[in-house]
């Protein structure tokens, strides 16, 4: 079973203070680091504020050192994400557009919308089950677009939390012991003949850090992981 771990560059914070810049970089180096010292790579989403920002050649370090960069949305830019992602260098083709935030009524929309940007792989997750593989097998939601589903919910491993009535994120508590159960399960469920399994993952860069802050304390939950499962670009799963 193939594995990927994929990186949303989600710039909650860079947002707010495009100064920050460099401390995202230096966080996304960092995580980088990790996997390849493990034997593996990320593929990183990255929206439009952290490619806008880059004018250090940073994205296409990333992808010379193995590692996947493509465009991030929450549903109405992922124009602006590739646009800035081309500026910068890359062409992306692997995409995680936002369906969650678009929900059903919207998914096909913007299927077809990240379709005509260029993507030939959607990385994403739908809350509703459209192919009864979800997150194991690949599937075409339309001719010529592949469709890798995130296979754990982001609640289950803490990538997000409910608190008081409120979803917030994980801000340094993800639950790498979770994760590695998880993968472990769907490496136990046979193969299909002729189909490749996979295992995806999804985390934002700031659900290292505590909140407010860019500063992780030591990855070693997710050296872990990527030590056993070794996660290499998602295109290559399925």
């Amino acid at each position: 079973m193939r594995c990927f771990l994929e990186v949303h560059v989600d710039d909650v914070l860079l947002s707010r203070d495009p100064f920050r810049w460099p401390e995202v970089a230096r966080l996304l180096d960092r995580v980088a680091t990790t996997a390849e010292n493990e034997g593996g790579v990320l593929s990183f989403r990255v929206r439009a504020w952290f490619a806008e920002g880059d004018v250090y050649a940073f994205l296409r370090h990333l992808q010379r050192r193995g590692h996947e960069v493509g465009a991030h949305a929450h549903g109405r830019d992922l124009r602006r994400a590739v646009v800035a992602l081309r500026r910068a260098g890359i062409e992306p083709s692997v995409m995680a557009p936002g369906l969650v935030q678009v929900g059903n009524r919207g998914r096909l929309k913007l299927l077809r919308a990240a379709q005509s940007l260029g993507a030939n792989v959607i990385t994403d997750r739908l809350e509703s089950r459209h192919f009864t593989y979800q997150g194991w097998l690949a599937w075409n939601p339309l001719p010529g677009l592949r469709m890798l589903d995130i296979s754990v919910s982001p609640f289950e491993w803490g990538v997000l939390h409910r608190r008081d009535g409120k979803v917030v994120p994980a801000w340094g508590r993800l639950d790498w012991n979770t994760l590695d159960r998880c993968a472990a399960q769907a490496a136990s469920w046979p193969e299909p003949p002729g189909r490749t399994a996979f295992f995806g993952a999804t985390f934002h860069e700031h659900d290292l850090c505590p909140e407010g802050s860019l500063e992780a304390p030591p990855l070693d939950g997710m050296a872990r992981w990527c030590a056993r499962w070794r996660p290499v670009r998602s295109a290559e799963c399925g």
